[in-house]
């Protein structure tokens, strides 16, 4: 199996067959890693040495070596490719209907058709629970259509407009 391996801005591409290999810049070298407890880990790559730790904190990984933290990132050949068509797929959206979040009132309409609109826009308010709630454009584009009206009552989930 193969890894792409981020610490801070390098990256390192390791590739696993029973142990962890790396081949940078053509120079193949075989990493020993052997755990040191739930977080600490040791690390023999080629003659030099290395004891440092992994952690996770809100979704994120970090590395720490000698007290200093790097941001971390473990990706196999399968994350990889789902991250590159997540990425095209956010590229290439055309259009979005934009759904109520909740049942409420349309307060509010923000923009008008034809009108063009920046992704995080506020595009509509709408108003539940006494607390009003902004609808932002999740792409960038052009209010193609918008299917409801102020003081409308839409329920969660009806098509409140599409871009694009």
């Amino acid at each position: 199996m193969k890894y792409l391996v981020k610490i801070k801005d390098q990256e390192y591409n390791l590739h696993v067959t029973g142990f962890l290999e790396t081949a940078e810049n053509g120079n193949r070298q075989t990493i020993d890693l052997v755990p040191l407890d739930a977080n600490r880990f040791s690390a023999l790559i080629g003659t030099k040495s290395y004891v440092f730790e992994i952690y996770q904190q809100n979704g994120e990984k970090f590395l720490v070596y000698k007290n200093h933290t790097f941001p971390l990132v473990v990706e196999d050949e399968r994350d990889r490719l789902v991250s590159h068509m997540k990425q095209v797929n956010r590229e290439t959206q055309t259009f979005a209907d934009i759904k109520a979040p909740m049942p409420g009132l349309v307060s509010k309409i923000l923009v008008t058709e034809g009108g063009v609109v920046q992704k995080g826009q506020t595009i509509l308010v709408l108003e539940a629970m006494k607390m009003e709630n902004d609808v932002k454009a999740p792409i960038a584009g052009e209010v193609s259509r918008i299917l409801v009206t102020e003081k409308q009552n839409v329920e969660k989930n009806s098509i409140l407009m599409r871009i694009g």
